[in-house]
């Protein structure tokens, strides 16, 4: 993969886990889906990206 799809992805994820973290801090509300997922994502996606952009750029 080469890197500026790579960045791209990184960004998004840093984006999802940034605006979940954001959603994250509004009181808990009884009904309403808990942005765990979303946390979950964000962090998985920055953690395959970074790794993954860290060896392109090692390169």
């Amino acid at each position: 993969m080469p890197l500026t799809p790579t960045a791209i992805g990184f960004g998004v994820s840093a984006a999802t886990l940034v605006f979940g973290m954001w959603h994250d801090r509004r009181p808990w509300q009884p009904g309403k889906l808990s942005p765990f997922w979303m946390l979950f994502a964000g962090t998985t996606g920055c953690l395959v990206f970074g790794i993954h952009l860290f060896n392109l750029l090692l390169r």
